[in-house]
């Protein structure tokens, strides 16, 4: 795994914490079945989308190089 998509696998990852607070937020309001539903459903939700995120790189639809992110990181 190169440094780019590193980088980008990390930032999926950042979408983890929202998630928890949001079910933080959302748990006091919920019965015991509806928090137990709503914690799979986030955890089912941040799994799929982290396969699907990388089944997209390992076909090439995202692709990122060194170079890319240099550019990225430059124009801010």
């Amino acid at each position: 795994m190169d440094f780019a998509a590193a980088m980008v696998l990390a930032g999926m990852i950042s979408f983890v914490p929202p998630t928890i607070v949001l079910y933080l937020v959302l748990s006091p309001a919920l019965s015991k079945q509806e928090r137990r539903y709503t914690a799979w459903s986030f955890a089912i939700i941040l799994i799929l989308e982290t396969i699907l995120y990388l089944y997209f790189f390992h076909i090439g639809i995202f692709k990122m190089e060194w170079l890319s992110f240099k550019k990225m990181l430059l124009t801010y």
